[in-house]
């Protein structure tokens, strides 16, 4: 992970993906509600897409993680 990832817990995850392929960002694993039930995704602002992680990636890099409402001022 580099400084231009945010990782991110979703509050609803079709709205959250809606909001963030509205503002160009591209769901690069085709996420849906359905094939992803992890709470967390990884936004990369410099590729505009987002993708999933999982619970073992997660705890090797112990990072920070953001709400959605909070990621809105950075997007």
């Amino acid at each position: 992970m580099n400084n231009t990832q945010l990782v991110v817990r979703l509050n609803n995850v079709n709205e959250n993906f809606k909001q963030l392929e509205q503002l160009g960002f591209c769901n690069a694993q085709r996420l849906t509600n359905d094939n992803y039930n992890f709470p967390v995704i990884i936004i990369d602002l410099h590729s505009k897409q987002f993708f999933g992680t999982n619970t073992t990636c997660m705890a090797a890099m112990k990072p920070k993680v953001l709400n959605f409402e909070e990621i809105k001022n950075i997007i």
